[in-house]
């Protein structure tokens, strides 16, 4: 529940402590972190990546068009259909 004491003043801080060393905004900029491993694997939303794995699709092959490059449903559905047709020839 709620804590019913009264307010101590006395444990409250009369300062906030003293200014940060490096000003975040003005400090330089640091170079981007690393990749994780496996961090190579195409980004897709969940239901994109669930339909490509339900018909064995490499997700890799699939070019994305949603934002920043991202793969969405529609973008595997042509896919599979671009697969389909080139079996049938």
């Amino acid at each position: 529940m709620f804590d019913t004491r009264p307010f101590d003043s006395a444990n409250w801080p009369t300062t906030w402590g003293a200014a940060p060393a490096t000003d975040p905004i003005s400090a330089p900029a640091t170079d981007p972190a690393p990749p994780l491993p496996g961090a190579e694997e195409p980004t897709a939303t969940p239901a994109a990546r669930a339909l490509a794995t339900a018909h064995g699709l490499d997700l890799g092959q699939v070019a994305g068009t949603g934002r920043e490059g991202h793969i969405t449903v529609a973008d595997v559905r042509a896919a599979l259909a671009a697969a389909a047709g080139a079996g049938e020839e």
